[in-house]
């Protein structure tokens, strides 16, 4: 692989994330799913969900009961692995999640980072095979993130 492969998968790569918190901001849950292999996995601090399917279903149900949701990802690092068309990654995440608008003191909050494993299939597009949330912090009535999902 030569150094211009390497950005162009790397980018290819950071489309993917960004695109992540991209899906949930906008309530894009169905996107969110596809961005998955049909066997992926989601691990979230208080669950995991397996199937791009499943995935689908439970940001639906766990986000969309927020009025808006605001999640910034930064300081991305990819490792490819070439030979085996794969990849891990690893992103901080900043999440908000706000109950009405007109009240914006009232939100959880979430930080932490994302651990990815991605797989590039035979079209040379990455997907994710697995994404997994670690909470480091969170406030506000964080305890909200993730009940009933």
């Amino acid at each position: 692989m030569t150094d211009m492969d390497l950005i162009i998968e790397e980018s290819k790569i950071t489309k993917l994330i960004i695109d992540l918190g991209r899906c949930l901001d906008e309530g894009d849950f169905v996107r969110h799913g596809k961005n998955f292999i049909e066997d992926g996995v989601l691990i979230l601090p208080f669950k995991t969900v397996r199937s791009s399917f499943e995935i689908t279903k439970h940001s639906s149900s766990n986000l969309g009961k927020f009025a808006k949701v605001y999640h910034v990802i930064t300081d991305i690092v990819i490792n490819i692995d070439n030979e085996l068309n794969s990849a891990k990654a690893r992103a901080n995440v900043h999440a908000l999640h706000l109950f009405d608008v007109s009240i914006p003191s009232e939100f959880a909050e979430l930080g932490g980072y994302y651990n990815f494993t991605l797989i590039k299939n035979t079209n040379g597009d990455w997907k994710f095979k697995q994404v997994e949330l670690v909470k480091v912090w969170s406030s506000g009535k964080a305890e909200n993130i993730g009940v009933n999902s």
